[in-house]
Order: C-alpha cells, then structure tokens, then sequence
C-alpha cells in the first residue's frame, strides 16, 4: 500500500497537484526525496508546483521535532563536550535536526555551536522502500512507456537512492566542506572569493549520524528571497560562485 502512494504521489506531482506537505512527510524519507527532486524540475512541471514542494527543504511539521537527548544514541558523550545546550531544535528537516550549544573551554565566554543530529538510523527502511517503489515503477512504465519520454520515474529512483545514501552520512557533510575550501584556496587568486565561506566543522565532535560547527549567525537564501530582502548584487554573487 505504501509504495502504491509513492507512485500516486509521483503522478499528482506529474499533474501539478501535489499532496499537502506533512502528508508527504508522514510517507517516510523516500516520498521526501521525491518532492524535493521534482521541486527542481521547473524545466516540465508548473512553477508554482516547484516552489510549493521547494518547501520541504525547509519544512518540517512539529510532530518530527525530538528532545536531544532521545535521540542522539551512543553519541552521548558529544553532548558532554558542551556547556549547555538546548534540548528542542531550531531547525528541523527531513533527516535531521539542529541544536543550538555552546562548547566548554577556559575562557570567560563559551562558543556558540550547532549540532546536527539524524533522528533515527533510516536506511534500512528507505532501501526496502526504494528497492519496492522500482517494482512499481517498472510495471507502470510497461503498461504506460510513454512516461519514460517525458520523465523517466525510475531514473528519478537511482538518482534519489545515490544521493540519499551519501546524505545519510554525515561524515561526507564534513568531506565536502573540507573539499570546497580547498578549492577556494586554490583559486582564491583567480577569482573574487573572500566573501565565500563554509561551515566549519570541529572534527573531534562529528560521527556518521551526529556533526558539530561553529555557529553562523545569518539567514536563509530562501527567506532573504521571500521576503524580498535579496538584493540583485548579491543574487548574480551567488550564481557566479556556483
């Protein structure tokens, strides 16, 4: 039955009619990636559709929210690294959350950190789930080939299944950062990159399902876009550093 939902899912995306956005959630992580896949898909899906489902970048309904302590697991002993620390996220995604807390250290003031957490381990259950949505997948595409002219669906599959798994781990957040900065050190000569920056992880507090950075203080591309608050400037910056 679940895996009839996906494909329904995908076919009301398909027919720009997409489900209400905790409904989609509650289908578990698979059906999340769906959405957020076909979000970037303004090339054959109406561009109201794309920002609605865009959403679930961000979005996240109250009932995922988790105490801390509940679910960070055999990384407790990365909570003992911090002074304190705030038990409910400020952030919360389809995989993740987002704590704020501040580091012990000797000084008078402590430093300001986020912590990351996966809320449970899901790739058992998304690969069950990806591997049932292609059986699907495949007996739909034999009856209706023409839906692999216009999108192919299982393609979409193994793109969602490679991408999702490397998320899962945490370990390839702090890999990439690390990578990025290497590039602009290199080309930093080449280019106008001062104002570029990466999150900068601390490497002793980070497993595959727990990572911790300095915190940022700032806001969201999406936000400064809604509000209106994204001056041209800065939008044609930020598709010349892409």
């Amino acid at each position: 039955m679940k895996n009839f939902k996906l494909v329904k899912l995908i076919y009301k995306i398909h027919t720009n009619s997409p489900p209400p956005l905790e409904e989609i959630e509650k289908m578990g992580l698979l059906a999340v990636k769906i959405a957020q896949y076909y979000a970037l898909r303004a090339d054959f899906l109406d561009e109201s559709t794309c920002i609605y489902l865009a959403k679930l970048y961000e979005y996240s309904y109250e009932a995922q929210k988790q105490d801390i302590d509940e679910i960070v697991g055999d990384d407790m002993w990365i909570l003992t690294a911090m002074k304190s620390y705030e038990k409910l996220p400020f952030s919360s995604a389809s995989i993740g959350q987002v704590h704020l807390g501040f580091l012990r250290n000797s000084g008078k003031s402590s430093e300001k950190v986020a912590i990351k957490i996966r809320r449970e381990d899901f790739k058992k259950d998304f690969l069950e789930d990806v591997e049932s949505a292609k059986k699907i997948v495949n007996l739909v595409l034999f009856f209706y080939p023409k839906l692999k002219k216009i999108f192919n669906p299982l393609e979409v599959l193994n793109n969602i299944e490679e991408s999702t798994l490397r998320e899962l781990d945490f370990k390839n957040e702090v890999e990439g950062a690390e990578y990025l900065k290497k590039l602009k050190d290199e080309n930093i000569g080449k280019f106008p990159l001062e104002n570029l920056y990466f999150s900068n992880f601390i490497d002793n507090l980070c497993t595959d399902k727990v990572v911790v950075s300095k915190f940022i203080e700032g806001r969201s591309f999406n936000s400064l876009l809604k509000e209106k608050e994204l001056k041209y400037s800065d939008l044609l910056r930020v598709f010349k550093y892409h």
